[in-house]
Protein backbone atom coordinates (compact mmCIF):
# COMPACT_ATOMS: atom_id res chain seq x y z
CA UNK A 1 0.00 0.00 0.00
CA UNK A 2 1.30 3.14 -0.62
CA UNK A 3 2.32 5.90 1.91
CA UNK A 4 0.66 9.14 2.13
CA UNK A 5 2.15 12.34 2.56
CA UNK A 6 0.83 14.12 6.29
CA UNK A 7 1.45 17.59 5.79
CA UNK A 8 1.02 21.00 7.84
CA UNK A 9 -1.49 24.14 7.85
CA UNK A 10 1.67 25.16 5.29
CA UNK A 11 1.16 22.30 3.24
CA UNK A 12 4.92 20.81 4.32
CA UNK A 13 5.23 16.98 5.03
CA UNK A 14 5.69 15.83 8.35
CA UNK A 15 5.59 12.28 8.35
CA UNK A 16 3.60 9.65 6.05
CA UNK A 17 0.72 7.42 6.83
CA UNK A 18 -1.07 4.36 5.03
CA UNK A 19 -4.35 5.08 3.68
CA UNK A 20 -6.36 3.21 6.33
CA UNK A 21 -4.39 4.62 9.14
CA UNK A 22 -4.83 8.24 8.24
CA UNK A 23 -7.36 10.03 11.12
CA UNK A 24 -9.67 12.92 10.53
CA UNK A 25 -7.24 15.79 11.90
CA UNK A 26 -4.56 14.84 9.51
CA UNK A 27 -3.99 16.96 6.70
CA UNK A 28 -3.15 14.97 3.51
CA UNK A 29 -2.99 16.10 -0.11
CA UNK A 30 -5.70 15.91 -2.82
CA UNK A 31 -5.82 16.96 -6.59
CA UNK A 32 -8.26 17.17 -8.54
CA UNK A 33 -9.15 18.21 -12.76
CA UNK A 34 -11.76 19.57 -14.16
CA UNK A 35 -12.09 18.84 -17.78
CA UNK A 36 -14.29 21.20 -20.38
CA UNK A 37 -15.04 20.47 -23.56
CA UNK A 38 -14.56 23.31 -26.47
CA UNK A 39 -18.54 23.97 -26.36
CA UNK A 40 -18.14 25.07 -22.74
CA UNK A 41 -19.61 21.67 -20.90
CA UNK A 42 -17.71 20.29 -18.01
CA UNK A 43 -17.23 16.84 -17.36
CA UNK A 44 -18.77 15.86 -14.24
CA UNK A 45 -18.27 11.99 -12.41
CA UNK A 46 -20.58 10.59 -10.09
CA UNK A 47 -18.29 8.74 -7.59
CA UNK A 48 -18.27 4.57 -7.16
CA UNK A 49 -21.06 3.34 -4.42
CA UNK A 50 -18.04 1.54 -3.56
CA UNK A 51 -15.54 4.29 -2.73
CA UNK A 52 -15.40 5.03 0.99
CA UNK A 53 -15.53 8.39 1.19
CA UNK A 54 -18.55 10.57 -0.56
CA UNK A 55 -20.25 7.59 -2.62
CA UNK A 56 -22.07 8.86 -4.73
CA UNK A 57 -21.77 12.09 -4.88
CA UNK A 58 -20.93 14.15 -8.09
CA UNK A 59 -17.64 16.13 -8.62
CA UNK A 60 -14.96 16.96 -11.30
CA UNK A 61 -14.09 14.33 -13.58
CA UNK A 62 -10.48 13.43 -11.15
CA UNK A 63 -9.60 12.99 -8.25
CA UNK A 64 -6.62 11.79 -6.46
CA UNK A 65 -4.62 11.76 -2.82
CA UNK A 66 -1.21 12.58 -3.92
CA UNK A 67 1.07 9.06 -2.60
CA UNK A 68 4.48 9.65 -1.26
CA UNK A 69 7.64 10.78 -3.89
CA UNK A 70 4.51 12.73 -5.92
CA UNK A 71 3.94 16.01 -6.69
CA UNK A 72 0.23 17.22 -7.21
CA UNK A 73 1.16 17.22 -10.99
CA UNK A 74 2.41 13.63 -11.23
CA UNK A 75 -0.62 12.62 -9.63
CA UNK A 76 -3.50 14.16 -11.37
CA UNK A 77 -1.40 12.98 -14.66
CA UNK A 78 -1.18 9.45 -13.44
CA UNK A 79 -5.08 9.36 -11.82
CA UNK A 80 -6.41 10.67 -15.19
CA UNK A 81 -5.16 7.51 -16.92
CA UNK A 82 -6.04 5.69 -14.30
CA UNK A 83 -9.49 7.03 -14.08
CA UNK A 84 -10.08 7.90 -17.08
CA UNK A 85 -7.91 6.11 -19.57
CA UNK A 86 -6.33 9.23 -21.19
CA UNK A 87 -2.55 10.84 -21.03
CA UNK A 88 -2.27 14.30 -20.35
CA UNK A 89 0.44 16.40 -20.75
CA UNK A 90 2.00 14.78 -23.63
CA UNK A 91 1.60 13.80 -27.56
CA UNK A 92 -1.81 15.45 -28.24
CA UNK A 93 -3.06 16.12 -25.41
CA UNK A 94 -2.57 19.30 -23.37
CA UNK A 95 -1.02 19.73 -19.90
CA UNK A 96 -3.58 20.47 -17.46
CA UNK A 97 -3.00 23.98 -15.80
CA UNK A 98 -3.18 24.74 -12.35
CA UNK A 99 -5.97 27.05 -11.39
CA UNK A 100 -5.73 26.79 -7.10
CA UNK A 101 -4.15 25.08 -4.16
CA UNK A 102 -6.47 25.18 -0.89
CA UNK A 103 -6.58 24.21 2.64
CA UNK A 104 -10.46 22.47 2.22
CA UNK A 105 -12.04 21.55 5.84
CA UNK A 106 -14.94 19.11 5.79
CA UNK A 107 -15.04 15.75 7.23
CA UNK A 108 -11.39 15.08 6.14
CA UNK A 109 -8.71 18.04 5.88
CA UNK A 110 -6.97 18.23 3.02
CA UNK A 111 -4.84 20.55 0.68
CA UNK A 112 -6.55 20.14 -2.67
CA UNK A 113 -4.82 21.15 -5.70
CA UNK A 114 -7.29 22.59 -8.69
CA UNK A 115 -6.08 21.80 -12.22
CA UNK A 116 -8.17 22.51 -15.84
CA UNK A 117 -7.97 21.53 -19.15
CA UNK A 118 -9.85 21.82 -22.42
CA UNK A 119 -9.71 18.69 -24.62
CA UNK A 120 -11.93 18.55 -27.63
CA UNK A 121 -15.44 16.60 -27.19
CA UNK A 122 -14.47 13.68 -29.29
CA UNK A 123 -11.76 12.77 -26.74
CA UNK A 124 -12.83 8.82 -26.03
CA UNK A 125 -12.37 8.16 -22.28
CA UNK A 126 -12.41 4.89 -20.76
CA UNK A 127 -14.21 4.97 -17.08
CA UNK A 128 -12.89 2.78 -14.32
CA UNK A 129 -15.49 1.50 -12.95
CA UNK A 130 -14.12 1.10 -9.42
CA UNK A 131 -13.65 4.98 -9.14
CA UNK A 132 -16.88 6.78 -11.67
CA UNK A 133 -20.41 5.25 -11.69
CA UNK A 134 -22.07 7.94 -14.50
CA UNK A 135 -20.53 10.73 -16.20
CA UNK A 136 -22.56 13.97 -17.40
CA UNK A 137 -21.75 17.27 -19.34
CA UNK A 138 -23.27 20.63 -17.92
CA UNK A 139 -22.66 24.06 -18.99
CA UNK A 140 -21.46 26.08 -16.02
CA UNK A 141 -24.96 27.69 -15.54
CA UNK A 142 -26.64 23.84 -14.92
CA UNK A 143 -23.22 23.28 -12.76
CA UNK A 144 -24.60 26.32 -10.95
CA UNK A 145 -28.24 25.41 -10.85
CA UNK A 146 -27.09 21.55 -9.52
CA UNK A 147 -25.04 23.03 -6.91
CA UNK A 148 -27.82 25.22 -5.77
CA UNK A 149 -30.82 23.50 -5.60
CA UNK A 150 -29.18 19.76 -5.04
CA UNK A 151 -26.53 20.51 -2.99
CA UNK A 152 -26.37 17.57 -1.16
CA UNK A 153 -25.76 15.60 -4.52
CA UNK A 154 -22.33 17.04 -4.72
CA UNK A 155 -18.64 16.15 -2.69
CA UNK A 156 -18.41 18.97 -0.18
Amino acid sequence: MALIPVVNEQDEIITYKERNELLQEDIYRIASLWIMNEFGEILLAQRAATKLKNPNKWTCIVNGTVEKGESYEDNIIKETEEEIGIKIGGGDLPTPILLAKELFVSNWTHFVAIFFVRLPKSTVFVFDENEIQATKRVTKEELGRLLENFPEDFVK
